[in-house]
């Protein structure tokens, strides 16, 4: 009975042994990387026309780049999308109630599939601003990473705003970690990083901004 016992106990020693060396193994393993990483980024849009029409295609252009020149401006997000947007419509006394409304609206790309293009309307009184406001998720086309170096197939957000009105937009990237793609500019100031204003009708508060193509 004792020589069963010690046996057993071996064994278990044994097994004790490899399982610790197999848990230093593991443990010894460099972790799991993704080099993409996904960045946030909150920008404001205030417009300065007292009427404008704001068609914002998505993912064509990033939120932000560098100028290597005058007129370039070097794109850094490699994949971009709308995770939310904000509009907020302060009442103006000075107008009819016609006067006070925003809308949104979105405009799918031929043959594409998923996307209603569904217009919300929103009007501001004396009592409340007017605000239409989404979220959107990875899962939603109109949320989805959506390739900077091509406007094929990317929808479009149709915005109709006012000169009381500004619209808060959380983009979500991934940066370039190749070459990037060149955009045009005018007036750039080399080596300066701009926040794509995409009109100029629209300005970016607290950022340097520029519009390029």
């Amino acid at each position: 009975m004792a020589n069963k016992s010690n046996k057993r106990g071996a064994r278990s020693t044994v097994s004790r042994n490899k399982s610790g060396q197999q848990n230093r193994l593991v443990t010894n393993q460099p972790p799991p990387y993704t080099p993409d990483k996904v960045v946030r980024y909150k920008v404001r849009y205030v417009p300065t026309a007292a009427n404008y029409l704001w068609q914002l295609p998505v993912g064509t252009q990033g939120p932000f780049g560098v100028s290597s020149s005058t007129t370039n401006i070097y794109n850094l997000c490699k994949y971009v999308r709308m995770a939310a947007f904000r509009m907020t419509m302060l009442y103006d006394p000075d107008e009819a109630l016609s006067a006070n409304f925003i809308s949104a609206r979105w405009q799918p790309s031929a043959g594409q599939n998923g996307i209603l293009g569904i217009e919300k309307v929103a009007y501001a009184s004396q009592a409340s601003p007017a605000v239409i406001e989404e979220h959107f998720s990875k899962d939603d086309p109109r949320g989805y990473f959506y390739d900077v170096s091509s406007a094929s197939g990317n929808p479009t957000l149709v915005m109709q705003t006012r000169q009381n009105c500004f619209v808060d937009i959380d983009w979500e990237f991934v940066l370039y970690d190749g070459s990037m793609d060149t955009n045009t500019t005018v007036g750039a100031t080399t080596g300066i990083l701009y926040t794509n204003a995409f009109s100029t009708d629209l300005t970016c508060p607290g950022r340097i901004s520029a519009v390029w193509f």
